[in-house]
């Protein structure tokens, strides 16, 4: 009697190791993958001492998907702001990668009623503005192109 006989082989599969796909250095070899956001030792208080969060160490690689979690009052939307940038009354540090654009949608944004929702959230967003003029301007000389 065998292994085998005992228990059924697994499908090949199942038996392949999966190997991560890492970036290589100059030299060749493997590379850790960086952190696009950090923060360490993050505390937040409000005047007269509550503490909405303290001591607070995160890091997220470009890839994550993440999810804030919490009751109400707990700091979720606190948290965001600090990682956007607009809220830069904390103690310790967070701070995002070189080159990496952060960006913050309030729960409840001050819209143009006159935009509808895609227009409204697309006259927030600078690169969509400038494709947007790049296409108007792409436009016009297809208009006023003469040979």
């Amino acid at each position: 009697m065998t292994a085998g006989d005992i228990a059924p082989k697994a499908p090949a599969r199942y038996l392949r190791p999966r190997i991560p796909h890492f970036e290589t250095s100059e030299r060749g070899r493997p590379m850790a993958q960086q952190y696009i956001f950090q923060m360490q030792g993050l505390t937040k208080a409000y005047p007269g001492g509550k503490k909405v969060f303290e001591n607070i160490w995160l890091s997220f690689y470009s890839d994550a998907k993440i999810g804030v979690v919490g009751v109400n009052g707990s700091g979720k939307s606190t948290l965001l702001k600090i990682m956007a940038g607009i809220d830069k009354e904390f103690n310790g540090e967070a701070k995002a990668a070189d080159g990496v654009k952060m960006g913050y949608l309030e729960q409840e944004p001050h819209l143009d009623d006159s935009l509808n929702v895609r227009q409204n959230v697309e006259a927030w967003c600078e690169e969509k503005q400038l494709v947007s003029r790049y296409n108007e301007v792409a436009a016009k000389l297809r208009e006023d192109y003469t040979v």
